[in-house]
């Protein structure tokens, strides 16, 4: 069994803020091959003082549509949260799901919303 991968977000961000989109796209991209051997990722938050849905979309949300929901919720944890975030990872998780479960009915209603 390989070792565990354990991913800072704070050295990835560079700064206390998981914000961007472009930094969870860099998380994402060190998780999948991980994801890939059957690894257990954890990511790390310490450090990090304020995250937002779109960086948790891009690290985490994204997988969903390339891996099965059972090994994406088995294999990539969270520790070391600020405060309050895990309603936010949990939300992040859950659209993700629904939407890979069923991206046109999330699309057309996207379509059907801007077109009003």
């Amino acid at each position: 069994m390989s070792e565990p991968l354990l991913i800072s977000i704070l050295e990835i961000t560079g700064c206390p803020y998981a914000v961007a989109a472009s930094d969870g796209d860099r998380v994402r991209e060190e998780i999948a091959p991980a994801l890939l051997e059957g690894r257990q990722i954890t990511l790390s938050f310490r450090g990090i003082e304020f995250v937002v849905s779109a960086f948790l979309s891009a690290a985490i949300g994204q997988l969903y549509g390339h891996f099965p929901e059972a090994k994406v919720d088995r294999l990539v944890t969270v520790q070391d949260l600020p405060p309050g975030t895990d309603a936010i990872v949990n939300s992040a998780r859950a659209w993700a799901k629904a939407f890979y479960r069923d991206p046109t009915t999330y699309n057309r209603a996207i379509q059907e919303a801007l077109d009003e």
